[in-house]
């Protein structure tokens, strides 16, 4: 219903309008069916028009949308965003016994050929420090990365460091008062070049993980067949067939059950 109006004579005149489609295309006939109204009302029916739509149909896709011509092409986007700003100056690690406090905000930190640590802690009014914990490292000239521990990824959480040529850079969180970052160098016992030895070592265990149900340090110690080759490996199997049975169902059941 497009029209509700009452004439001088109390008339109700209502106006309605439809578009006749395809289906109903090849209709003859118009018939009107009125529901549910009053049976003492007079209804009268007239102005029944037919017309031709003047607007075209619209169509099953939209319409382009206007160009719009550039004198000079942009630059295509960059498939990964770009890194954070570098800074012009960069931090390297103090030799080792010594340590130089770091202020918080951004630092590009120069990658260590030994073991360098960047710490927090509490500091005194005697320049004292407690609470000293871990919070990124770096050695043997590796980039810098965060500190394993709880206290390091809670710091540094959403924060992660951006490699570059002269270093990597990060943005160090605000401490609270008394708390600063401290960043020292260290003798790390551990970091060495792999030798022959070591990677022969690390082929021992690969076999011996694969054949046991765990690599121990006396088994690592006591492999005494040279390289690992086909023939070293299959004497070793041989040997481990060999070995009498232990049961370890038999081991757990005699220490948990008295009887």
């Amino acid at each position: 219903m497009q029209d509700k109006t009452w004439d001088a004579e109390g008339w109700n005149d209502y106006e309605t309008a439809f578009v006749v489609t395809e289906e109903l295309a090849a209709c003859g006939d118009v018939k009107l069916y009125i529901h549910q109204v009053n049976k003492n009302w007079n209804i009268e029916v007239d102005d029944v028009q037919v017309s031709e739509l003047v607007t075209l149909a619209p169509t099953l896709a939209p319409t382009d949308s206007p160009t719009e011509f550039v004198e000079e092409e942009t630059s295509s986007p960059t498939v990964a965003p770009t890194a954070m700003p570098t800074l012009s100056t960069t931090t390297a690690c103090p030799p080792i016994g010594e340590y130089i406090e770091l202020p918080a905000g951004p630092v590009m930190l120069e990658r260590s050929s030994t073991l360098c640590i960047i710490t927090k802690a509490d500091v005194d009014s005697s320049g004292t420090q407690t609470e000293i914990a871990p919070v990124a490292r770096s050695s043997n000239g590796g980039n810098w990365e965060k500190h394993a521990g709880e206290f390091a990824e809670a710091l540094l959480y959403g924060k992660s460091f951006g490699d570059y040529d002269q270093g990597s850079q990060i943005t160090l969180p605000a401490l609270a008062p008394a708390q600063k970052y401290f960043i020292a160098s260290y003798v790390d016992s551990t970091a060495r070049r792999l030798t022959e030895v070591d990677e022969e070592k690390k082929a021992v265990a690969r076999l011996m993980q694969h054949g046991t149900f765990g690599t121990t340090l006396s088994d690592l110690e006591g492999w005494t067949k040279g390289p690992v080759t086909k023939e070293s490996a299959a004497e070793w199997v041989n040997e481990q067939m060999n070995v009498t049975l232990t049961s370890h169902r038999e081991y757990f059941r005699t220490r948990t059950n008295p009887r």
